[in-house]
């Protein structure tokens, strides 16, 4: 059986398409065989190298952001020409893309060369309607899924929330093959990481974009941590720290925040061990954001960290603990000043909270449809 696997942005910047690659290694018999259509990664991302010789990846141009709108289509085509011309030899007996973007090659693939293959749809982000049409290639590339909907074998979002707002959109709340597949780690991180107590000063950590303060806390957090004189530290792993961000950092002068590289993704555990409490920082902007519960939830979780994050995020509000070790902490970050360090890590219980985040388990069902049939 032969799957084909399009993601077209690259897949080192997106750890759950990892993790996923990963689990098909330990389940995958020798029958199987899996190819990959990607891109290159930016400077400094680690490439993902699959140990099973059965998974291939086939990295085609470089997703690299461009204002230029010619560069950006050109992009585009590279892409896609590539991926087409390949898969035309290669037989699928299934089709698994991620976001719309993705879509073009698998859709056509589908539609008018092997119409029996089947065809899985995930889902990384949720877009509005109004947002889709402000895309124009894809929202193209929408309208082409939409109509293929009902006969795909799988469509999934991250979370109900997600797939409740997409369903509405696009009339299809009746479909029968819709699923929840969120972006949990690997089981083996949370092997050795519990911890009874807490470092003083408390040490808080953040990974990823830090790159906007119109959709993130930076500032405000920023603030705050100096204001509080040594109680706190912050400590910053991102691949992108954009130029305003960085002069607010450098002219705010604090000791007390350390700025670091981009990690890679599968050295976190090793990293993450080291603090108390991990930061989400959206601040909601779009549904999307809105109803996030994003990956670094479940990896600071996993990793024995605490978790606080603003409490516009709606996404992350059933998994809010305040007792016991690993608390999720739903906070007011534009109001930091009223919380008190010590009433926000004070356990309340000694019970250990149970965390059974894993993409294993996660995936479970993806993989069975995927590799049965």
């Amino acid at each position: 059986m032969r799957i084909l696997l399009f993601h077209f942005n690259p897949i080192e910047q997106f750890p759950p398409v990892m993790n996923l690659l990963k689990v098909f290694e330990n389940e995958m018999s020798g029958s199987v065989h899996i190819t990959v259509f990607t891109s290159h990664p930016e400077k400094g991302y680690k490439y993902f190298v699959p140990a099973n010789k059965n998974i291939r990846i086939r990295r085609i141009g470089k997703m690299q952001a461009s204002d230029n709108v010619v560069i950006r289509y050109l992009n585009y085509f590279v892409y896609y020409f590539g991926s087409f011309i390949s898969a035309l030899f290669l037989q699928p007996d299934k089709l698994f893309y991620y976001e719309t973007f993705s879509a073009l090659v698998p859709l056509l693939l589908k539609k008018y060369f092997f119409k029996k293959a089947a065809l899985f749809i995930h889902y990384h982000e949720y877009l509005t309607v109004p947002e889709y049409r402000a895309l124009q290639v894809g929202n193209f590339f929408h309208q082409m899924e939409k109509k293929i909907y009902q006969q795909a074998a799988w469509i999934s979002h991250t979370n109900q929330h997600r797939m409740d707002m997409f369903s509405k959109d696009i009339n299809g709340t009746g479909l029968k093959n819709r699923h929840i597949f969120p972006n949990y780690p690997p089981a083996a991180w949370g092997l050795e990481n519990k911890k009874t107590t807490t470092h003083s000063p408390l040490r808080l950590v953040y990974v990823g974009s830090f790159g906007s303060t119109e959709t993130l806390y930076a500032t405000e957090i920023l603030d705050w941590v100096k204001e509080q004189q040594g109680k706190l530290t912050l400590d910053i792993y991102s691949f992108n720290l954009s130029p305003d961000i960085s002069s607010y950092i450098e002219e705010l002068d604090c000791s007390f925040v350390r700025i670091h590289g981009n990690i890679n993704y599968y050295d976190l555990p090793a990293v993450l061990q080291n603090y108390d409490v991990g930061l989400i920082l959206y601040k909601g902007t779009t549904k999307n954001f809105e109803y996030n519960a994003p990956n670094k939830l479940f990896e600071y979780l996993v990793c024995g960290l605490d978790v606080w994050y603003p409490d516009k995020m709606k996404g992350i509000w059933e998994y809010d603990t305040a007792a016991g070790s690993r608390k999720v902490l739903r906070l007011n970050f534009e109001t930091l000043n009223r919380y008190r360090i010590e009433d926000l890590v004070l356990r309340k219980t000694e019970t250990e909270t149970t965390i059974a985040y894993t993409c294993e388990q996660a995936s479970r069902d993806l993989l069975h449809e995927l590799l049965t049939g």
